[in-house]
């Protein structure tokens, strides 16, 4: 019983932070491009 409980734990951790990381790498992604153009127009 105390196996299920790790396990439910741990695919809610999972659940949670999977979606957070992909979440942060768009937003770095996206101000990188900015930085990027902006270089550009100078």
């Amino acid at each position: 019983m105390l196996f299920h409980a790790y396990l439910h734990g741990f695919i809610l951790a999972f659940g949670l932070i999977i979606p957070l990381g992909i979440q942060n790498f768009f937003i770095f992604s996206q101000g990188a491009v900015k930085q990027r153009f902006r270089e550009y127009c100078r």
